[in-house]
């Protein structure tokens, strides 16, 4: 077997190894308080403030019941909490349902479960995860969790049920906020993991580096520094996107409210500055990979096409695995399809500008005299 071959093995013994202490082992313990007031809804909605009419949220042997008759409302029940004592961990928990909600105009015009972190001057976090459920149309009965992670500038979170929007009814009880913390054996193994994917990195990059494939270097340091970037340092960045991207100066009387407002205006439409900064990502993803699959290809050009696809779509997917090892990022799988077709984008580029220069007329021969 090829060195090349053990060093394949090896990205794909680890990858595998993260991908299944995170699928088959207990991340979290729970810290067994009851952090809600009223959480069963045995006194009504006491210790909950309710936006609605007594008609619109109505309370049944624990059952907390929001309806709309029609859209464009949004009854909801919150509660704010301050963060609690090394709360860095925090689960939501809930049994809900839901009956003919409407389809709105914004994915999130739903019938929602959300945990809200809210930072030191009182402002919304809604870059954060916050969604515990989201739906549409009708459900049964089904328990839905969830643990988010907070950052120290969370100083305060909300617990909202509401029909954002929609029509329909939404019911929900047993509702739990609960203190987590990390299981010690399962960081253990995180942190372990964390040593070896560290330690196997110089390995696998040496023959890059031998060769001197700068390029293809550059691009796959790049790619993983915003792999394990933390959340807390994309928001940073994100609040600085979002000053470059502000309007022009308001005219004077406007709340400030509306001048904090993150939007962009394109063609007489606004679009919420959260909608256009995950659009941005996951473009990202696409045109990060492409361009490794084209430098690698034009690196690797007498190599062979579904050997070198192997090599890139084993480091598409273990990029997005790395996530899996950082205190508050996730993985998904929608992502790792992205990664795979940029790499697929870049290749078939590749493909289609050597046969144009392959194809392309050549001035014929002057005869010999």
């Amino acid at each position: 077997m090829r060195a090349n071959q053990y060093r394949l093995l090896a990205v794909l013994i680890l990858a595998l190894a993260t991908l299944s202490l995170f699928e088959f082992v207990e991340r979290y313990a729970s810290g067994g308080t009851q952090l809600l007031l009223n959480g069963d809804f045995a006194a009504g909605v006491a210790a909950w403030r309710t936006n609605g009419t007594r008609e619109q949220l109505q309370v049944d042997i624990g059952v907390l019941q929001i309806q709309a008759d029609r859209d464009g409302l949004a009854p909801s029940a919150r509660q704010i909490l301050a963060r609690p004592p090394n709360g860095d961990y925090l689960r939501l928990s809930a049994s809900v349902r839901h009956d003919g909600v409407s389809s709105g105009i914004r994915d999130w015009h739903a019938m929602r479960l959300l945990l809200v972190a809210i930072d030191g001057g009182g402002d919304m976090l809604w870059e954060l995860p916050h969604v515990v459920e989201q739906a549409q149309g009708s459900g049964p009965w089904r328990p839905v969790a969830r643990v988010f992670y907070l950052p120290p500038r969370v100083a305060a979170v909300e617990v909202i049920a509401s029909l954002n929007q929609v029509a329909g009814s939404m019911k929900v009880r047993d509702l739990v906020l609960e203190l987590m913390h990390e299981d010690p054996g399962f960081e253990f193994a995180r942190r372990g993991l964390a040593v070896l994917w560290i330690l196997a990195l110089p390995w696998l990059i040496w023959p890059l580096w031998r060769q001197r494939r700068l390029a293809v270097i550059a691009l796959g340091v790049i790619i993983l520094v915003g792999t394990l970037i933390p959340n807390s340092a994309k928001h940073d960045l994100r609040l600085i996107v979002q000053d470059m991207l502000r309007s022009k100066p308001e005219a004077v009387g406007k709340t400030v409210r509306e001048k904090a407002k993150p939007a962009v205006v394109v063609k007489n439409a606004v679009l919420p500055i959260g909608t256009v900064w995950m659009a941005t990502q996951k473009v990202g993803h696409v045109a990060l990979f492409a361009l490794l699959a084209l430098a690698a290809r034009w690196t690797w050009r007498g190599a062979s096409w579904r050997r070198l696809g192997l090599y890139l779509v084993a480091f598409a997917v273990s990029a997005e695995t790395l996530q899996l090892l950082s205190f508050d990022r996730s993985a998904h799988l929608f992502d790792a399809g992205l990664n795979i077709l940029g790499i697929v984008a870049g290749l078939a580029v590749f493909h289609l500008l050597l046969r144009h220069r392959l194809g392309k007329p050549t001035a014929p021969d002057l005869p010999n005299v």
